[in-house]
């Protein structure tokens, strides 16, 4: 930390969000990665197993003994499997979900550059626009956190922006030098 930071709380608070918003972005990319395979796989289970069948039947024929003994019970299977996950996105909310963290992402990378932009600015621009920024960072936090962040997704975050900013893990002491997790109980373990 430099002087003119020690000497400067607002610019250190712009530093302080930035990270924090940058690391929650971060998470938030995580959910809509893992939602977004899941989403597809039910869509692409949807289709595929129909388009499968009416395929097997215009090649072949309706009378076919595999159609009867191994592609009806298999395409049977796995419409099981895709009424159960439809379900199952259905009660979990992922739709609902993969929205807000799609959202999260944007709204946290804006603060976290415009925290950096106002951290760069002058003292009379800090003075002047930070209580709006700390108004709109509360409220997506509170937000974010109602969304059941884990401890890993937490750890993560961290590990995200610590890497990010070049910054000391305050637990280990290191600089993460890549985004692999370690046994830190603060910037790895997830």
């Amino acid at each position: 930390m430099s002087d003119t930071t020690q000497n400067d709380p607002l610019k250190q608070d712009c530093w302080d969000k930035r990270f924090f918003s940058f690391g929650t972005a971060k998470i938030f990319e995580n959910r809509i990665h893992s939602l977004g395979w899941k989403r597809r796989l039910i869509t692409f289970l949807g289709l595929a197993t129909p388009l499968t069948v009416g395929a097997f039947v215009g090649a072949y024929s309706a009378d076919s003994q595999i159609l009867k003994f191994i592609v009806m019970p298999l395409a049977g299977a796995v419409a099981i499997l895709q009424a159960l996950l439809s379900l199952w996105s259905l009660v979990a909310a992922w739709d609902a979900q993969y929205a807000y963290a799609v959202a999260s992402v944007k709204n946290n990378n804006r603060l976290s550059s415009d925290f950096d932009e106002l951290a760069k600015a002058s003292q009379e621009k800090r003075n002047k626009e930070m209580d709006r920024l700390r108004f709109e960072y509360s409220r997506q936090d509170a937000e974010d956190l109602a969304q059941e962040i884990t401890t890993k997704e937490k750890r993560f975050g961290q590990r995200s922006a610590l890497f990010q900013f070049r910054s000391k893990c305050p637990a280990c002491g290191l600089v993460p030098p890549s985004m692999t997790p370690t046994e830190c109980d603060s910037c790895g373990n997830y």
